[in-house]
């Protein structure tokens, strides 16, 4: 079956995608709309106002659907607790369209949680620095250009926010979370070439250069040490 986008009480947006359809419901219709081979759910303005954050975790359940927040059409005080409830991949609906058109259903990439590759003490949630973390995740590319795009902030102001509030510059803050992507890609058995596609490395290639540059290992020989080194810290 082709997997399929749905888009809940967003309306008004041009939205498309070429490599998955897209249906449209209103919110009280959610409920009785079938979430068969649905692999992203988009909540709109609308939909964050009227749905509740348990009620969907019930309506989802344990599909593989990533549940996406479209944030311009939101009030400030609705968005804090789908956050808190634990749905933080955060979009704006004016970079909707654009994410969509580019987006590959089958190829998700995992949240890490911000102890493997955040240095700083993580931001409170609602914050402008916590939005900007939420957002990653959402981004086609990891790129300083998109993840500013998708903030609708400068470069400049996305600089500012990351040297004050999350401990180094946007560059250095997707250097770490790509190198935390594909290490964690390779200890689960991906093959070099499957964890530079993940983390969002050119080829295999620029993926063994990031990390020989910084360490002169391998990573895939890194990610065996660094097990290596756990298993011997539980034996002791």
């Amino acid at each position: 079956m082709v997997p399929r986008i749905l888009v809940v009480g967003l309306e008004g947006e041009a939205i498309r995608s070429p490599r998955a359809p897209i249906l449209r419901v209103r919110p009280q219709d959610l409920r009785s709309a079938t979430l068969s081979n649905v692999t992203d759910l988009v909540l709109g303005g609308e939909a964050l106002r009227e749905l509740a954050p348990r009620a969907l975790h019930r309506l989802v359940g344990n599909r593989p659907v990533r549940v996406i927040l479209a944030t311009d059409a939101c009030s400030p005080a609705t968005l804090p607790k789908w956050l808190h409830a634990g749905f933080v991949d955060v979009i704006s609906p004016s970079r909707l369209g654009a994410w969509l058109s580019e987006r590959d259903p089958g190829s998700i990439r995992p949240r890490l949680p911000l102890r493997d590759w955040l240095h700083a003490a993580p931001p409170p949630c609602g914050s402008q620095a916590r939005l900007a973390l939420d957002t990653l995740s959402s981004l086609n590319r990891l790129s300083v250009r998109r993840w500013a795009d998708a903030l609708d902030l400068s470069r400049f102001q996305l600089g500012r926010l990351c040297r004050r509030h999350l401990g180094g510059t946007p560059s250095c803050l997707l250097r770490a979370l790509r190198k935390a992507l594909a290490l964690r890609a390779l200890r689960s058995g991906m093959t070099t070439r499957e964890a530079a596609r993940l983390a969002d490395y050119a080829n295999g290639p620029a993926l063994h250069h990031a990390f020989a540059r910084r360490s002169g290992r391998l990573p895939r020989r890194r990610s065996r040490r660094r097990g290596a080194q756990k298993n011997t810290e539980v034996r002791s």
